[in-house]
């Protein structure tokens, strides 16, 4: 049997922090990793870019932080988004800042960041076992056992950064949970975030990968109706783009939401139908297609036709008032047929996991079996998108890290 003082499973960006800062002291600590490499599924964020952080305020980054906001004050305290670029640019990784105030190498590689934390843990006295994947861990008086198809390692610290489920095909299947557990913790339920929505609408091929700016996704949850403001991309089966994301997370049944779009938000439906009026007045000699040519991209006036259920072809001179606040509505609130959430296999992040009671805030110890620590994903928190999920993941795996090499 191999002893260390602290093993880490998982080599994403949770359990790469957990162990640069664990080892900072002297402590030896084994990263056990399913993969063949270190943080497969980084390689794939932000389009394989690495959104790394958002250079943010703590109340930005809190506001953006959907459950569970505040058990994450201390670990952000601790390990900052300045202090996720300030470690990067001493490894010698140059960011850029982008719109939104989000984080990226400025090589455009993700590469470059996984490689960093690795580098430097290495450098640190980590060590690494690549295509060794835990499949059972124990609490003992001995302390912590984690077995492997390979051999069984003992340690006093054991950190779960195992990440979710979203994304399986990089290594997220969920043994976190299963080993939260089998330790007496509870997990909460889970389900897909960050993911597209589906539609039961069939959407024409030549409206695939269509993006609407400036749009806006009505829909209420309870009693109260809300909005997201952005892009909207169409895609075969679902609706995606930055706020098709973000009403994901929102809401655990989009199904049940009444979601509709506004396609002219900076107006309201009195400014609506008074521009109409004014089109109409303009070209009263042409149809209901020339009008819509001014106010809608010409792939989707079609689309938007058949839902209003408009005769393109007719014209607007005999466009009667009520005709038109009919239209002035559709524009301001067209009806979206969405039946549920895209699979975890096409979803960011999960949503749910260990749950943060049992957890102490202050250190990521487990509150019930002393010496076991969670880091990232598998904890029930998560943020929008935006670089706020890998942040999570490095802050609470820096604060796991700090606590185990106080001891």
């Amino acid at each position: 049997m191999a002893n260390y003082s602290t093993i880490v499973i998982g080599a994403g960006p949770a359990g790469l922090s957990a162990a640069i800062h664990a080892s900072k002291n002297g402590g030896k600590v084994l990263v056990l990793e399913k993969n063949e490499k270190a943080g497969k599924k980084l390689f794939i964020t932000g389009k394989g870019r690495c959104n790394v952080c958002n250079d943010c305020t703590p109340q930005e980054f809190i506001a953006n932080v959907m459950r569970n906001p505040h058990f994450l004050h201390s670990a952000y305290a601790n390990f900052s988004a300045q202090d996720t670029m300030a470690f990067f640019e001493s490894e010698g990784v140059s960011l850029e800042v982008e719109r939104g105030k989000r984080v990226f190498p400025k090589s455009h590689k993700a590469y470059d960041i996984t490689d960093a934390l690795v580098k430097k843990a290495m450098a640190q006295g980590v060590s690494f076992h690549f295509g060794e994947p835990a499949v059972y861990v124990e609490d003992t008086a001995e302390g912590f056992l984690a077995r492997t198809p390979r051999q069984v390692y003992s340690a006093d610290h054991l950190v779960i950064a195992t990440g979710g489920l979203a994304y399986p095909s990089t290594g997220s299947t969920g043994d976190g949970y299963r080993f939260a557990k089998g330790l007496g913790h509870e997990v909460t339920s889970l389900r897909p975030g960050l993911c597209g929505l589906k539609l039961s609408d069939p959407i024409p091929s030549n409206l695939e990968n269509l993006t609407l700016k400036n749009v806006a996704l009505l829909y209420q949850v309870g009693k109260k109706k809300n909005s997201e403001f952005g892009e909207l991309t169409f895609r075969k089966g679902f609706l995606d783009g930055p706020i098709a994301l973000t009403v994901s997370s929102r809401v655990a049944d989009p199904s049940s939401a009444g979601l509709s779009l506004d396609l002219k938000p900076a107006l309201s439906l009195e400014a609506m139908d008074a521009r109409l009026a004014r089109e109409i007045e303009k070209g009263r000699k042409q149809t209901i297609k020339s009008l819509l040519g001014t106010l809608l991209p010409q792939d989707f006036i079609p689309f938007f036709a058949a839902k209003a259920n408009l005769d393109l072809h007719r014209s607007l001179s005999d466009f009667r008032k009520e005709e038109r606040l009919s239209l002035a509505k559709a524009l301001k609130n067209m009806p979206l047929q969405v039946t549920g959430l895209n699979p975890f296999e096409r979803a960011i992040i999960t949503v749910g996991g260990v749950s943060t009671k049992e957890i102490s805030s202050s250190t990521m110890e487990s509150k019930r079996v002393p010496g076991l620590y969670f880091a990232g994903e598998v904890l029930d928190v998560d943020a929008l998108t935006g670089g706020f999920n890998i942040q999570i993941a490095l802050s609470t795996g820096a604060l796991a890290g700090d606590a185990i090499a106080e001891e």
